[in-house]
């Protein structure tokens, strides 16, 4: 009888999005962020309102389809609900998604509309930014310029969260995206911004294989075989981590008076299995920009904010392998006074989507090879290839360098602020180690003496080479490294010249190809008693390059254990080009037996 188990394999190619954003103010005329979206009907294409990445209301171009004024006003209020349905790349929605429309009306230019209580089911640091969405998708029609609010009819007169007063007429001149004071010169908080990016995408294969484990049931068989390593994947989980706090603005700053951007990124994060759980840990660490009515010059103040959070699931075990995926999805942000009257408390609030698998390693017994002395076996095989993991590494190394400003590129005054992202060239394998290679694109955020330009962003390059310790790597084999920067510094050394110091955190992972040949089918037939008895009683042969016990005992229809006992041989693997073996023909002593029986004839007589 044949024995079979379902071998599954799972190979992942780790994958990593890589999206680099660079901000250039330029002390211009208002500056908005330009669209360029293509729909089919451009003559239904009509302003709403969301909030985008950068935290701003920011007008967006959408297909309404409707025939009345009313009936446009509603489906545009439709539009900028958070709903999965409503979601627009880089932009979403601010009314809450269960928000229902319970009447609208358009009396001289005014539209009244009335909502369900489910407005105010929002954060306090986004309350007013809906607000001002309703208001601005409203009177983006040209029959609509002011707006009433009513929640189950009652006007509303203020936000209850952030306990804002509000005007009972609305219209555009409540504002969004307040105005703020950079370089002597008053702009909007919309500023245009280029983005470049690589993304690459994972990839995850799932092979199931019925393999043979065993054959049982027969005597006088050979078997071989082989342990293989196989994951299973024992779930998988998505949850949202909220993450509140609240930042105070040290002394040593100046207070804000209009923040500008907030860039988070997640570091350091862990996930730690336990007994049907698995913790996330990890830091955010967000860089602020923002400008003070005390000077011209916008200030930066970086954010560490430490997280955890448990995410409870069945089957999972403190043995397990566990790969994560956290990102940002929401951030929300607001200022107040503290308790001196300055706007120095930044309160924060952030979503983190974190989604996490759990694999188990699974060791699994199979057949590789099988022959009878006395039948013919003829296997069905399949090969089965998968990545192996050698060994994982975490290391720090510091980078520094000198980055000089293009002589086109106004000349430093005060540096503001420095970014960097990774990028890796090369990546080397070498007995026992791993040498990674690349450059990180730094872009410097700077003063400059020229009034017409008094903020400029120059870029440049900071090459690296990091060797990691990896025990097992050979060449050969494939390293996955993901880079991240954990800190960035600079010392303004001339007017020219910055020194760029970086804290570069890279996870390296070393696996190698596995290819093993297992039977997914075994044919047992009986052997001619013609051949049996036509295979010479025993041979002298000498070893080969190549050969093993196993080899030469299925090729001369014998045992391993037989040339074992017949050449004195206590190691099997211990058989070397140029010796002499002994082969003898196994020996069927059952039948023998069972002839002698048949013969009425004692054991004892046949040895005699």
């Amino acid at each position: 009888m044949l024995s079979k188990i379902g071998i599954r394999k799972i190979t992942v190619t780790s994958a990593a999005l890589f999206v680099i954003g660079l901000i250039y103010l330029f002390p211009t005329k208002d500056l908005k962020i330009e669209k360029n979206i293509n729909y089919i009907d451009e003559e239904k294409l009509s302003q709403i309102y969301m909030l985008d990445n950068n935290n701003y209301v920011s007008e967006v171009l959408h297909e309404i389809n409707a025939d009345t004024l009313i009936d446009k006003l509603r489906c545009k209020l439709e539009s900028i609900t958070n709903s999965e349905e409503n979601k627009i790349k880089n932009f979403k929605g601010l009314i809450p998604a269960n928000t229902k429309v319970l009447s609208i009306d358009v009396k001289d230019k005014v539209c009244t509309v009335d909502f369900s209580k489910e407005l105010l089911g929002v954060s306090a640091l986004v309350e007013e930014k809906m607000i001002e969405a309703i208001v601005f998708t409203l009177t983006s029609e040209s029959e609509v310029t002011s707006v009433i609010i009513k929640v189950d009819g009652k006007v509303l007169e203020r936000l209850p969260n952030s306990n804002k007063l509000l005007p009972n007429i609305l219209d555009r001149s409540y504002g969004i995206n307040k105005k703020i004071k950079v370089g002597g010169i008053l702009n909007e908080r919309k500023i245009n911004y280029k983005i470049s990016g690589n993304a690459f995408a994972d990839v995850n294969e799932v092979v199931e294989i019925n393999a043979v484990s065993s054959i049982d049931d027969l005597s006088e068989n050979q078997q071989k075989l082989t342990t293989i390593k196989t994951t299973k994947n024992i779930c998988s989980k998505t949850e949202k981590i909220n993450i509140k706090e609240e930042v105070a603005i040290p002394p040593t700053k100046l207070p804000i008076d209009e923040i500008i951007s907030i860039e988070p990124t997640l570091l350091n994060t862990e996930a730690v299995p336990s007994q049907d759980s698995v913790k996330i840990s990890g830091d955010i660490t967000a860089s602020m920009l923002y400008t003070s009515n005390e000077s011209s010059v916008p200030e930066v103040f970086d954010i560490d904010i430490p997280f955890d959070g448990m995410i409870e699931t069945e089957d999972v075990e403190p043995n397990m392998e566990i790969n994560t995926d956290l990102t940002i999805t929401d951030f929300y942000y607001d200022v107040s006074e503290d308790e001196n009257g300055e706007n120095r408390i930044v309160n924060l609030e952030f979503v983190i989507n974190a989604c996490i698998e759990a694999y188990a390693t699974q060791e699994n017994e199979i057949l590789e090879d099988a022959y009878s002395v006395n039948n013919n076996i003829t296997m069905e095989n399949e090969t089965l290839c998968y990545d192996r993991e050698v060994c994982r590494n975490k290391s720090q190394c510091p980078v520094k360098d000198i980055v000089s400003i293009d002589n086109d590129c106004p000349a430093m005054l005060q540096i503001i602020k420095a970014v960097g992202t990774p990028y890796i060239d090369v990546i080397s394998i070498f007995d026992n180690k791993v040498v990674i290679d690349g450059v990180i694109n730094v872009s410097i955020l700077y003063v400059t003496g020229d009034d017409t330009m008094p903020v400029y962003c120059a870029n440049g390059a900071v090459p690296f080479s990091q060797t990691v310790e990896a025990r097992g790597a050979e060449e050969g084999m494939k390293a996955d490294v993901d880079c991240v920067l954990s800190h960035i510094g600079f010392n303004m050394i001339s007017d020219r010249e910055v020194e760029v110091r970086c804290a570069l955190n890279t996870n390296t992972i070393v696996t190698e190809k596995i290819c093993a040949v297992l039977a997914t089918d075994v044919n047992i037939e009986p052997m001619d008693r013609a051949v049996i008895d036509g295979i010479a009683a025993f041979i002298i042969y000498t070893v080969q390059k190549g050969d093993t016990l196993w080899k030469l005992a299925k090729r001369f229809n014998t045992t391993v254990e037989d040339i074992l006992a017949v050449n004195d041989i206590e190691n099997p693997d211990l058989i070397y080009p140029g010796q002499r073996l002994i082969i003898v023909k196994h020996i069927d002593w059952q039948r023998i037996y069972d002839v002698v029986k048949l013969l009425g004839m004692q054991r004892r007589s046949l040895w005699r």
